[in-house]
């Protein structure tokens, strides 16, 4: 299968007149976790309530280990980690929790992920 892209013109910062072109993907659609439950409950013996429950207390477990500051490995999927973006101080002594400005969840394709992306095949659209 291959993935639909498109071409876009972007101005160049500072240079109003110049415009580059770059690809973007084209979203075909998004799968939600009661899908989901359903395709993976067509390919194994559990029921999809069993599979739904299954993936809401794994979304459960893995808030919960991000908070008490783990990084979630899932196997092939890949890894979930917090990183946090703080304003600086000139010393150790000055720095407090309010200096922090945001935290954001780093995500690491596994494996089977990163051959996929390599693997992908493009197909531009109009």
């Amino acid at each position: 299968m291959s993935l639909k892209i498109k071409i876009i013109a972007n101005r160049t910062p500072g240079k109003k007149e110049e415009l580059k072109y770059h690809a973007v993907s084209i979203v075909s659609g998004r799968t939600d976790l009661d899908t989901l439950a359903e395709l993976v409950s067509d390919q194994t013996s559990m029921t999809k309530a069993d599979c739904y429950g299954v993936l809401i207390a794994l979304e459960h477990n893995i808030i919960n280990e991000l908070e008490d500051g783990r990084i979630v490995q899932l196997g092939n999927i890949g890894s979930f980690q917090i990183s946090v973006s703080s304003h600086p101080t000139d010393t150790k002594k000055e720095f407090r929790s309010s200096n922090i400005k945001s935290a954001k969840i780093l995500y690491r394709p596994g494996k089977d992920f990163k051959k996929m992306l390599k693997s992908l095949s493009f197909r531009l659209t109009k």
